[in-house]
């Protein structure tokens, strides 16, 4: 009818009601794809999500160099 709604391939079943939790999950983890974590950098950015994660004992990250870490050599069969 309209948007997304659960599935069952298995039973070849396909639910009546629509049910934005499982659509809202999806919809959010594309956006943050596509738009360099977005979703992710705007909730860490939230007071009440920072205070709360020093709470439980996580401390922020470091941030990431500008250049990429060397790689360890590639081991090549002889």
């Amino acid at each position: 009818r309209y948007g997304f709604s659960s599935i069952n391939m298995d039973r070849d079943w396909v639910a009546r009601d629509m049910i934005g939790i499982d659509a809202g999950a999806a919809v959010m983890a594309v956006d943050n794809y596509l738009m360099g974590d977005r979703v992710r950098k705007t909730f860490d950015r939230l007071p009440c999500v920072r205070r709360g994660l020093e709470r439980l004992g996580f401390a922020p990250a470091a941030c990431p160099s500008a250049s990429p870490a060397p790689r360890a050599p590639s081991a090549k069969a002889s």
